[in-house]
C-alpha cells in the first residue's frame, strides 16, 4: 500500500486515510454478518469473504489514482467479517469442543505466520520479476481459484448459532 500510495502521488497520510477507508466500513459490516450468517450460511459467508478480498486486490492491480485506492479499501471490511469471522467459525463447528483452541492457534500460525512469510517472498519476487501491479493481481488469481476450491470442496456448513443482536 505504501508503494502504491507514493507512485501515485501520494504521501504517507495517505496511507492512514485508507486505512479509515478499510476500519470503518469493517465495524459496519460486523453488524451486518450477523443477518447475513442467518440467512445464507456459513460458506457463503466465507466465499464473500474471500471474493470480495480477491476483487480488492484486482482492483488495486488496475488502479490510476487514489481516490480508486480508498475505495477498494472498503472490501478489506467485507474480507475481514467474511473470511477472518468465518474461519474461526468453521474451525469451531468441524473441530470438537476440546481442539478448538487449538484449531484456532494452529490457523493463527498459518494465516500470519507461515502465509506472511511465504506470500511476502513470493510478492518480492514478482515485483522484482515483473511490477508492483502483477503483485496484487497475482494475489486476486490465487485468492479467486481459492475461492473456487472452497466453493467446490468444502460441503455446506451449518453456522453455529449466531449471538443475538
Amino acid at each position: 500500500m505504501t508503494v502504491t500510495s507514493k507512485a501515485m502521488g501520494g504521501q504517507p497520510w495517505h496511507i492512514n486515510l485508507a486505512w479509515c477507508f478499510s476500519t470503518l466500513p469493517e465495524l459496519g459490516f460486523m453488524f451486518l454478518g450477523i443477518p447475513f450468517l442467518r440467512r445464507f450460511g456459513l460458506k457463503a459467508m466465507v466465499l464473500v469473504g474471500i471474493f470480495s478480498n480477491a476483487l480488492r486486490w484486482f482492483w488495486v492491480s488496475q488502479a490510476t489514482g487514489l481516490p480508486q485506492i480508498y475505495a477498494s479499501q472498503t472490501l478489506h471490511g467485507i474480507m475481514v467479517v467474511g473470511l477472518m469471522t468465518g474461519q474461526s467459525l468453521c474451525l469451531a463447528r468441524l473441530l470438537p469442543p476440546g481442539r478448538q483452541a487449538s484449531g484456532m492457534a494452529v490457523a493463527s500460525i498459518l494465516n500470519g505466520g507461515v502465509a506472511g512469510i511465504l506470500g511476502s517472498s513470493i510478492a518480492g519476487w514478482i515485483w522484482q520479476t515483473w511490477s508492483l501491479r502483477a503483485v496484487y493481481g497475482v494475489a486476486g488469481v490465487v485468492l479467486t481459484l481459492s475461492g473456487v476450491l472452497f466453493w467446490v470442496f468444502v460441503p455446506n456448513l451449518e453456522a453455529a448459532p449466531a449471538p443475538e443482536a
